[in-house]
């Protein structure tokens, strides 16, 4: 029953003020606490959208918005359905016949865009286990107060308000719905920083709507020409929305909410509050100007509110990998948790690139990763060498892991702890460099190496060459001033080539130190023909550009391509999403097979139990009947067993019984007396014998039952249904980074 159809179905009669009960401190109805553990339990999904805000901060709105970015900014199709149908409440639980949000939520096919008052600290986890995204609204407090206070005046179902007075001390305390004003935004205003969240202020919208409409699509991964943001400003204008009759709540009868008290779409302005507050109870009330945000008492500017929207945004490529990622981790419906109920061991794709740099003893490796990075991450100079293996990535701050927590870190490489004395020599670099591809990238800083006697505290050779084996991409740096020929270096290179050759980058840095063209030039044939020499590389065609860091201070002719090793490093970004998503849609279909497999072999079981259950019972009778007739010779079978009847029941009564069982007596008379005893055994065995064939035919074969084949089926629909559709969402997404949008349509 949708909700419309509950609402007409409702008894009037049924509908009473709510009580409030506290939840971890927050006041909320009592019928969402009658149903708290489902609520809590509610299973978010990878691309589900929240809409979150305090009570009358402009959540309507805000869904109206969301829902025309979604729809392109076409009116049409945001008429489908009144608003909290298309984007269930899912902590609201109303009176029955009614669904309850979270039901509603969980009958919605994906993606979802889903509403909640929640505060963030009772806000079911899965949201934030499934990494979705969420748009916060925040308002002046207020015009929240004021607006909240006359929608408990028109509601049948929330908790007697009082009189003004007597609600905004309620307010100020926080014993109302949904609790404390201040801990709601405050607690949403702090999450944002751990969280993919977008914080909206009912100001700005109202201020600029354009502007924060592209915001809010950009963060949903949209783009919107000018005619279509214009198209979404006119559709959600307040007095549009006022009269649009699947926004505006008109289709609630009064007696759930009676808009002839106020209308639920009030007046929307910013300021009315000045006309309801003439209570002293106002000066406890934080000044809310547009230069400051809710709880920050620098005066931040409003704009640090999303930092990274704008500027410092999440790329597509970023949320590509991250939405396939989760698509393979989700607790209840990743990819890896179908795949090993059905026996398939499916690997979740990393979210970054990992670029190991190698080369000789000062090849310029960590000054490289310095320049990448635009930060001085790694210890460089004349006399400094990198002694061990450093993973160099992004983060929210800067920060130093020492071995046990970099493995901590990257489970993958859990299989160092065999390698001895690694550990001891690994580390991590965490920091938080703006470069545009490093959060997509972790490089990997290795030990410098030489010829000789030097003697590393590890196998160094062994570590590079299984290192080789997990990155995506190996450059290898050669210094034209050191050693630039190292056996050991080209060792190493040699065997990663014989399995991960397509890997391998190779780099003359420090080029400017070479001396003149000639010398570089000399130096590169020399490092190339010692390259040739060796059997598993004299294959390979050696392109080395010249690379080095440049330096305004220190002016040089050599031709510089270090713009090469970026293009590279993008193209392995580039390509590891490709291979992402393909592998995405080659785990669906592996699950669409071995789920098949499954429905087909319970099938084949069905049928094959079906017919061993005849084939049983047929056999099961005959080996029953064989003890009867047995029975019946004992009775009738000799000469003495009839004279014995005779002289017991007389001879009329004897006679009598032997003519029920006359056909088992005829073919006992065939049987000489002499073999009766012979016949009696034959038969007991076979009898024992069809009794044993029965029970081996009634073995059954394990089938599933219909739960669990209603769970695999539901499981393949998840697969096919939602997450190639996310998967193609995604490519395509990607694809319009680089195409035109009228060639991929």
């Amino acid at each position: 029953m949708d909700v419309q159809k509950g609402i007409e179905a409702m008894d009037p009669a049924s509908i009473k003020q709510l009580q409030l009960v506290e939840i971890e401190g927050v006041p909320l109805l009592e019928t969402i606490v009658e149903q708290w553990d489902a609520i809590w339990g509610f299973k978010a999904r990878p691309d589900d959208l929240l809409i979150c805000t305090y009570p009358k901060a402009g959540t309507t709105w805000m869904q109206e918005i969301v829902d025309m970015i979604h729809q392109g900014g076409d009116p049409q199709k945001c008429a489908r359905a009144p608003i909290y149908e298309r984007m269930p409440f899912i902590e609201m639980c109303p009176p029955k016949p009614i669904r309850t949000g979270f039901e509603e939520a969980e009958a919605m096919a994906s993606p979802r865009t889903l509403k909640s008052h929640m505060p963030v600290h009772l806000l079911p986890p899965s949201f934030w286990e499934q990494n979705c995204k969420i748009i916060y609204v925040a308002r002046n407090i207020k015009d929240n107060a004021v607006s909240y206070f006359h929608f408990h005046r028109v509601s049948k179902l929330m908790p007697d308000s009082g009189n003004w007075d007597e609600f905004l001390e309620k307010f100020i305390a926080g014993k109302i719905a949904w609790g404390s004003w201040f801990d709601h935004v405050q607690g949403w205003w702090e999450a944002k920083n751990r969280h993919p969240i977008l914080y909206i202020f009912y100001e700005d919208i109202k201020k600029d709507p354009a502007q924060e409409i592209q915001k809010i699509a950009q963060f949903l991964g949209s783009e919107l020409s000018g005619a279509v943001v214009d198209e979404i400003v006119q559709h959600t204008k307040f007095e549009s929305m006022k009269t649009n009759p699947m926004a505006n709540y008109s289709t609630i009868p009064s007696f759930l909410l009676n808009q002839d008290i106020s209308p639920f779409m009030r007046k929307g302005t910013v300021g009315d509050w000045k006309e309801q507050f003439t209570s002293p109870l106002l000066l406890p009330l934080p000044v809310w100007p547009p230069e400051t945000m809710p709880g920050s008492r620098g005066g931040k500017p409003r704009e640090a509110a999303n930092p990274a929207v704008g500027g410092g945004t999440e790329s597509v490529t970023e949320r590509v990998l991250r939405e396939a990622h989760s698509l393979y981790v989700h607790s209840g419906h990743g990819l890896v948790t179908i795949g090993e109920r059905l026996g398939l061991t499916l690997l979740p794709p990393r979210r970054r690139v990992t670029v190991m740099v190698m080369g000789n003893h000062s090849a310029g490796k960590s000054s490289f990763i310095n320049w990448y990075v635009e930060e001085h991450i790694q210890r460089t100079g004349v006399a400094i060498e990198t002694q061990g293996f450093t993973f160099i990535t992004s983060g929210k701050k800067r920060e130093s892991l020492t071995g046990n927590a970099t493995l901590h870190l990257y489970p993958h490489f859990q299989i160092l702890q065999n390698f001895k004395g690694v550990p001891e020599y690994l580390s991590t670099e965490i920091c938080t460099s703006k470069q545009k591809q490093f959060p997509l990238i972790t490089f990997l800083d290795t030990p410098g190496l030489v010829d000789g006697d030097m003697k590393y505290p590890f196998d160094v050779e062994g570590a590079l060459i299984w290192f080789g084996q997990l990155c995506d991409l190996i450059l290898v740096f050669f210094d034209p001033m050191g050693q630039a020929l190292c056996k050991r270096t080209l060792n190493i290179v040699e065997k990663i080539n014989e399995e991960h050759g397509d890997k391998l980058r190779f780099y003359l840095s420090k080029a400017d130190e070479a001396g003149a063209e000639g010398d570089r030039q000399r130096v590169l044939m020399q490092i190339v023909q010692e390259l040739c020499k060796r059997p598993g590389l004299n294959k390979c065609g050696f392109d080395m550009p010249t690379i080095y860091i440049p330096n305004l201070n220190k002016p040089s002719r050599c031709v510089n391509q270090i713009e090469e090793v970026c293009r590279t490093i993008e193209k392995t970004i580039s390509q590891t999403v490709q291979h992402t998503l393909n592998a995405l849609e080659r785990d669906c279909r592996l699950i669409e097979e071995a789920t098949q497999r499954l429905l087909e072999d319970d099938n084949k079981a069905r049928n094959n139990n079906f017919r061993a259950f005849f084939r049983g019972i047929l056999l099961g009778m005959v080996g029953c009947l064989l003890p009867i007739f047995l029975l019946l010779t004992l009775i009738f079978g000799t000469t003495f067993a009839r004279q014995l009847w005779t002289l017991v029941l007389g001879e009329k009564q004897s006679q009598a019984l032997e003519l029920y069982v006359q056909p088992v007596a005829s073919v006992w008379r065939l049987v000489p007396e002499d073999q009766t005893l012979t016949v009696f055994f034959g038969l007991l065995f076979l009898s024992i014998l069809f009794l044993l064939l029965a029970s081996y035919t009634l073995r059954m074969k394990p089938t599933l039952s219909k739960k669990q084949k209603r769970q695999l089926e539901d499981r393949r629909d998840y697969v096919l249904d939602v997450v190639l559709a996310k998967k193609r969402k995604l490519y395509e997404e990607y694809l319009r980074q680089s195409i035109g949008e009228q060639d991929l349509n």
